[in-house]
């Protein structure tokens, strides 16, 4: 998933509607959009509906105003001829160049021309006639990913889904994905009903007998998950093996954080953070406080971690740095993020690797960077996935809306976005190049439609110069090959950095 907040608007509407029955007062169009869609978006979407929520999306987009802001309706309005008439049976050639050519004019002309699509197609298929609504949804879902790669509508079918899944709470088997044309399963929640039966690693082909190759990451997880009580047929492939694994969905609350404890005196602390899901930040919090005594080091693990949550992202950061800013963010307004709580969790002399991968992205690369700007955390593993914007998700009556509303920027100014966060102390990751070498990844870079990299200029200093704390640990890099029983003796990067983090304060052993 991508860095979500679900901001509450109903109390920003209201007061906006009590304005509007004020003599004299006029409302912006943006606010009566709003307003329009909250009471009136009901079972089917009309053509002035239709219009109101792609104009409700450029409204807020970072790049909503842009002179290409059609390129999204028309490409979108191609890709719903596509799955509708890829024959040009009801549409010809030239009538489609029209079609598109026009739907890429505004709003309310593509809102039409979804409309004539729709003619068409019944005038040639009277049997398998579609209403307004039918094909205006298809255009929604084809539409706002092409804004840029991480909008998204959400019909009703997968809006509760994906809702729950911000909270952490869903109904499903209890795993994590790692997305790509065969996903393959970076993690198996314990004692949920996947645990024992999937595993780590494992690729998923199929779900119910239909193929995913070809499928978003949103169509796959709703095939997945399901009502309570439902069963559910994975077929997957174990190394060279297939295999076919039925399942019983149920409600699944997974922890965030997982936390370990290795090295030779047990006081090197590593916190595996999957997702930044709402609540991870306090989850986090608990597992620092859980021993009264300081760690040697500790290590966070955000490896393969896909981001979520800002807020939690920028409160985790809190638990590490005294004061300063997190994040700036910069879209139609700017908001800064700064460190809020007196003091630290973890005390400064206690140092931190955080370990990063190709995967890790969005609120993951939010984190890291942030640590690494104020110098509170070596990073260490390769450079991640490069995704530096900020969604907003609205709850559109029983279906929803994803929009990247902004850019972020780390408190040097510098921005994740294509580029990612590179790391102090290099490290490959062997599993993560198998997926991308087996073409089971696309990264922010690779979409044609993603926003181009900038930075901003600041007068930003670091409150702790980590350049001593880098030569040493980069000093005892492979000066030690025993494994730690205690975590994944196949886990090269991590038994890497707990060895690392073990010979701190040890020089006169």
């Amino acid at each position: 998933m991508s860095d979500a907040r679900s901001r509450t608007k109903s109390g920003v509407l209201l007061a906006a509607a009590l304005a509007a029955a004020l003599p004299g007062c006029a409302l912006p169009e943006e606010t009566r959009r709003a307003l329009r869609i909250r009471s009136s978006l009901g079972e089917e979407v009309d053509p002035a509906e239709f219009e109101d929520l792609l104009s409700f999306a450029l409204d807020r987009h970072v790049r909503g105003a842009e002179p290409d802001s059609g390129r999204a309706l028309r490409e979108g309005l191609w890709l719903v001829l596509e799955g509708l008439d890829p024959s040009d049976l009801a549409v010809s050639p030239p009538d489609r160049a029209r079609l598109i050519a026009h739907a890429g004019e505004s709003p309310r002309a593509c809102a039409e021309a979804v409309g004539m699509a729709r003619d068409a197609w019944n005038a040639a298929w009277p049997a398998r006639a579609l209403s307004y609504s039918e094909v205006a949804e298809r255009a929604l879902q084809c539409i706002f990913p092409r804004f840029d790669p991480h909008s998204a509508w959400f019909p009703r079918s997968t809006w509760g889904d994906m809702a729950r899944s911000m909270s952490g709470r869903y109904t499903g088997i209890g795993i994590v994905i790692q997305p790509g044309d065969e996903p393959v399963v970076s993690d198996v929640f314990e004692g949920g009903p996947a645990d024992g039966i999937l595993r780590r690693k494992d690729r998923i082909v199929a779900v119910d007998g239909k193929a995913v190759k070809g499928l978003t990451a949103e169509e796959y997880l709703a095939l997945i998950r399901g009502e309570s009580g439902t069963d559910v047929r994975i077929s997957v492939k174990r190394g060279e093996e297939s295999i076919e694994l039925t399942l019983t969905r149920r409600e699944v609350k997974a922890r965030a954080v997982r936390r370990r404890e290795a090295g030779r005196d047990r006081d090197v602390v590593v916190l595996g953070l999957w997702s930044y899901t709402d609540g991870c930040a306090d989850e986090m919090e608990d597992a620092l406080r859980r021993k009264g005594r300081a760690p040697r080091g500790l290590v966070l693990d955000l490896r393969n971690n896909p981001g979520g949550t800002v807020d939690d992202a920028v409160a985790i950061v809190d638990l590490f740095i005294h004061k300063g800013v997190v994040i700036t963010e910069r879209g139609r307004s700017t908001r800064v993020l700064e460190a809020d709580v007196e003091g630290t969790v973890l005390p400064p002399a206690v140092p931190v690797i955080v370990l990063l991968n190709r995967f890790s992205a969005s609120a993951s690369e939010l984190t890291a960077g942030a640590l690494q700007d104020h110098g509170r955390a070596v990073i260490m593993g390769e450079a991640t996935y490069g995704k530096g914007t900020v969604q907003e998700i609205y709850k559109l009556g029983d279906r929803g809306a994803k929009v990247t509303v902004a850019r972020f920027y780390l408190p040097a100014g510098r921005s994740t976005q294509l580029a990612g966060v590179s790391p102090d102390i290099a490290y490959p990751d062997a599993e993560a190049a198998k997926l991308q070498d087996a073409g089971l990844e696309t990264f922010e870079r690779d979409y044609d439609n993603a926003l181009p990299a900038d930075a901003v200029a600041g007068g930003f200093k670091r409150a702790y110069d980590p350049a001593p704390l880098v030569a040493r640990l980069r000093g005892r890099l492979g000066a030690e090959s025993k494994t730690d029983p205690e975590i994944d003796e196949t886990d090269a990067m991590l038994q890497e950095a707990v060895r690392i983090l073990d010979g701190e304060g040890r020089e006169g052993e």
